[in-house]
């Protein structure tokens, strides 16, 4: 679920008021969970699979932290007063960190997930947390709505100015019949299997 979805969700049941008062509430427990995991593999020589889940793991409470802290901002988000930020970032660092995050999901459904990459310039200036964001959103769906043993492509490139990024996979796809409701708020179709 994307975190606009999951705001408007939550929009009518909490205010900012509330949870502005508990913002150390939701992120202390967070903080704990990517600090632990980072010092145990910092720590420890660690093998087998048991690293690579750390890392998810590690890699998924940052995406969570980061979560929390958009539904914090979600006053900005309901005046439209939300800024994007302008950094110098790696987006294929973005891509490494979603790929990691769904690895394991990816695995345990047989899907074969792969990334085919060709970037001449590898930093780019822009908001690396919306962008990795909406890496999250496409190859999150794009799992869900794939079925066992299919697969899921991941692409990124860029032509000196924009970076192309496209998500392919062996899904049912979305119906025609729904492609012009496409981007409404609170859209959720059910897929035939």
């Amino acid at each position: 679920m994307g975190v606009l979805s999951a705001v408007s969700i939550l929009a009518p049941y909490i205010s900012p008021p509330s949870l502005l008062s508990s913002r150390a509430e939701l992120r202390t427990p967070l903080h704990g969970i990517v600090a632990s995991t980072a010092m145990l593999l910092d720590s420890e020589p660690i093998g087998g699979a048991l690293k690579p889940s750390l890392e998810a793991i590690k890699v998924c409470g940052e995406h969570m932290l980061e979560l929390v802290n958009n539904v914090l901002d979600i006053g900005k988000i309901e005046a439209k007063k939300l800024s994007l930020e302008s950094v110098p970032f790696r987006p294929l660092d973005e891509l490494d960190a979603v790929t990691k995050i769904f690895a394991l999901q990816a695995e345990q459904k047989k899907i074969r997930l792969e990334k085919v990459v060709g970037m001449d310039h590898p930093t780019r200036v822009g908001d690396p947390l919306r962008f990795r964001q909406v890496l999250f959103n496409l190859v999150s769906n794009a799992i869900k709505f794939t079925d066992e043993g299919g697969q899921v492509l991941l692409r990124m490139s860029d032509d000196g100015e924009l970076i192309h990024t496209e998500v392919e996979d062996t899904g049912a796809g979305i119906p025609k019949e729904h492609l012009s409701t496409l981007f409404e708020v609170h859209l959720y179709h059910q897929t035939p299997s």
